[in-house]
């Protein structure tokens, strides 16, 4: 089955609608009370039973809402009976796999990525904040590496480092050989007094973010939307683990 994240919409594995979640009043399974079904919980604000789907198949599900479209369920993704897609947008999954991230559907600023340390020193010069963070790499190969600034010149430069040294945990590690990228460190480009809770779209994410699971297959997110805090970019997680309604 899928799962549409933006309209918490289930749907069968050939795109057909099951069931949009959506309980008004945002209760949750546990603040339900328990019935002699093991398979149900009873609402008392709404005085309605609400179906646990959690362990139904999928051909079971479908039948439960043919018979009644308006059944309240619950369903726990985490022990679900059913292999279940997330998805953000409608694209098919081949789209989605391609992809593997979000389209700047609402033109919010841009955050731009560096990836390297000349660019970094670049975009610091220019006057902009950067947030330096890993780039994606195999910790079992390579050489262990710091980035570090210079007092004086205020420019980053990555060097190697002895465990024993106090740079091993004042600085930023990461790996130098083995690793996919050129560079063992990226960083984005925040323009400076760029206001807090602003919310922002990166179109080359540094972090390792799941962004479909499938078929025991797991994709990399490539791009995301995110809200400025004023520190760090929160990227907003695309994982639902349960869903009442």
């Amino acid at each position: 089955m899928i799962l549409h994240l933006a309209s918490n919409t289930l749907l069968s594995t050939d795109g057909s609608k099951i069931k949009q979640f959506s309980c008004p009043l945002e209760k949750n399974w546990e603040q339900l009370s328990w019935t002699k079904s093991e398979f149900k919980r009873f609402c008392s604000s709404c005085d309605k039973h609400v179906i646990d789907l959690t362990t139904f198949t999928e051909e079971q599900i479908i039948a439960i809402f043919k018979i009644d479209p308006d059944a309240c369920a619950y369903i726990d993704f985490r022990h679900s009976v059913n292999d279940i897609r997330f998805i953000s947008t409608t694209k098919t999954h081949e789209q989605e796999s391609n992809i593997c991230g979000e389209t700047n559907r609402d033109n919010l600023l841009v955050i731009n990525t560096a990836r390297d340390v000349e660019s970094i020193n670049r975009a610091v010069k220019l006057g902009y904040k950067v947030i330096i963070k890993p780039t994606v790499y195999d910790e079992c190969f390579g050489e262990k590496v710091i980035i570090k600034q210079d007092e004086d010149s205020g420019e980053y430069i990555i060097q190697s480092y002895d465990l024993r040294s106090l740079d091993a945990y004042t600085n930023l590690s990461s790996t130098l050989q083995a690793n996919l990228n050129s560079s063992p460190f990226a960083a984005y480009l925040i323009p400076k007094d760029l206001p807090k809770n602003t919310k922002v779209f990166m179109p080359d994410l540094i972090e390792h973010t799941v962004a479909d699971k499938w078929q025991g297959n797991e994709y990399r997110k490539k791009s995301s939307e995110g809200i400025w805090d004023g520190e760090e970019i929160i990227i907003e997680k695309t994982m639902v683990f349960e869903l009442l309604g």
